[in-house]
């Protein structure tokens, strides 16, 4: 027997319902209603159950967490069920819902007058559902307990307007998240451990120094066969030439994207200059002595006319 076929409880659901309240509203409100038949928690008079969006979607894993809710604010607004927060810890703010049976009597009473009214009315057997045996039943992915199927005197439509709507709304959806979802990857952009490497070690500078930039050139010139040790060795020697020359933590250290850009400045030598031979103190005192002539005077001018 094909896997594709029923062979698990099924998530079902009354086409009349999903007429009057929409599809995927339809097959959540059926199973909050699951749920509840098995409920212990009891507040203002109602049973109630809980959970976060991510775990409902857990229960309809053929829709994404937007969808469950957006039915699930929709129920809301349609004042088909009844939200509101019991839980003991404040920082916890998972929704609980509870349905509004009797928004749900007042819909079937004005659908069963239209349709006597136009001789379209079909009665439909109610289902009895089983209740599970554990206390707390939110977390299960599903309706696990047997459930007595429903004979159905109208089929789905294949295509409906509402199921065409929700369909182009959600890819409509999809298609915003995933361009919203870009930017953070960009944002987020991983660098090689070669790459954080040579960063560290390279000279700190005023002014900008964008580290996406300088990682897309390293990069670029790994991609055209430019080794990670060879530009690290530059940004050594680079870091060494900027300490002689006391640039450290200026504006005239190099961007690091330039540094790595296509003019190869890591292929350059940086030699540091050189460093003048300091004098001792004894030298500095007696500088000039050594080039002077003690053995012979030379006589003022006033002197020599008279020689």
């Amino acid at each position: 027997m094909s896997r594709l076929l029923i062979n698990e409880n099924p998530l079902q659901v009354l086409p009349s319902l999903a007429c009057a309240i929409g599809l995927n509203e339809a097959v959540v409100l059926q199973q909050i209603h699951y749920w509840m038949a098995s409920s212990q928690h009891v507040h203002d008079g109602r049973r109630w159950v809980y959970n976060s969006v991510p775990s409902w979607q857990k229960q309809f894993p053929f829709w994404s967490e937007s969808t469950v809710k957006r039915a699930l604010l929709s129920l809301e607004k349609q004042g088909m069920v009844i939200s509101g927060n019991y839980n003991r810890d404040p920082r916890d703010h998972s929704k609980w819902y509870s349905i509004n049976y009797e928004a749900l009597a007042a819909l079937e009473n004005s659908q069963k007058q239209v349709n006597d009214a136009s001789g379209q009315f079909d009665p439909i057997e109610q289902v009895n559902l089983t209740r599970c045996n554990g206390s707390e039943c939110t977390d299960a992915p599903g309706q696990n307990e047997s459930v007595h199927q429903v004979n159905m005197t109208r089929p789905l439509p294949e295509t409906t307007t509402e199921n065409t709507q929700e369909t182009n709304s959600e890819n409509k959806t999809h298609g915003v998240q995933a361009e919203a979802r870009t930017p953070a990857k960009r944002s987020c952009r991983e660098y090689s451990p070669e790459f954080e490497t040579a960063w560290q070690a390279y000279p700190k500078r005023a002014g900008a120094n964008n580290k996406s930039a300088a990682g897309k050139a390293w990069a670029a010139r790994i991609k055209s066969g430019v080794t990670a040790s060879t530009m690290l060795a530059g940004v050594q020697r680079y870091a060494a030439f900027v300490a002689a020359t006391g640039r450290s933590g200026t504006e005239y250290v190099k961007q690091a994207a330039t540094f790595f850009g296509p003019d190869h400045h890591f292929d350059e030598a940086w030699d540091a200059p050189a460093t003048p031979k300091r004098q001792t103190a004894s030298q500095q005192k007696h500088s000039g002595f050594d080039s002077r002539e003690y053995g012979q005077t030379q006589s003022p001018a006033w002197a020599r006319g008279n020689q």
